[in-house]
């Protein structure tokens, strides 16, 4: 009889390997290196390819967590503990159906969400390459809130794209000078404002300000 596995690996396996599927079902072919790697693996292909993939699908899963958790604090809260939340959120809405999958509806161990948590927080706040995947969100983001204008800057032969990070910062700025001058066209940005404080507290979560780069357009 095969023995149960309940272990954070199986559970990131589990929903990072759901992402995947769906990934490869709305997708022809994977783009850039996070996409690329999800596309091409598969369940019955090679192990750590299967695994990275899993492992990169719940990055992105957290990403979009860390977000939604952003947007849900108030305007004046800070970044503290919004990797956990994250975390915490995504075991709460998945933890049923991985142990429908594991085959009970029993928690196996005392706080065992509680563990999952700390296990999750604990292996993607030391994963090099989740700052890679935070940076590509923000800047997929950002690229839909603004124009390219505001964010890239043309010197002699060379196109200088800012990091999303600075974007919102000269943003949000502007926006408290506008405060002062413009009362009325400061109201009207409200909703902007709450979603770019969103990004701006996830960004300050998992990135230092010391990777906020300005890159050259290639």
């Amino acid at each position: 009889m095969q023995t149960k596995d309940y272990s954070a690996a199986a559970f990131i396996e589990f929903v990072g390997g759901a992402y995947v599927r769906a990934y490869q079902f709305a997708y022809d072919e994977g783009e850039g290196l996070f996409g690329r790697v999800i596309h091409r693996a598969k369940p019955d292909g090679h192990p750590f390819d299967w695994k990275t993939a899993c492992d990169f699908g719940l990055m992105q899963m957290l990403c979009g967590e860390l977000i939604e958790v952003s947007e849900r604090r108030r305007l004046n809260c800070n970044e503290a503990g919004l990797l956990a939340e994250a975390c915490a959120s995504l075991v709460d809405q998945r933890l049923h159906q991985f142990l429908q999958h594991v085959g009970t509806a029993a928690h196996p161990m005392l706080d065992y969400p509680k563990y999952l948590v700390s296990q999750i927080e604990a292996k993607f706040s030391d994963d090099g390459l989740m700052p890679r995947m935070v940076a590509d969100v923000l800047t997929q983001e950002r690229n839909k809130l603004f124009d390219a204008e505001e964010y890239t800057r043309k010197d002699n032969l060379l196109t200088t794209v800012a990091h999303p990070m600075l974007t919102f910062v000269a943003w949000l700025d502007k926006l408290d000078h506008d405060k002062a001058v413009d009362p009325s066209g400061y109201k009207q940005k409200y909703d902007m404002r709450r979603r770019i404080v969103a990004l701006h507290r996830f960004g300050l979560a998992m990135l230092p300000p010391e990777t906020w780069h300005n890159d050259v357009a290639a």
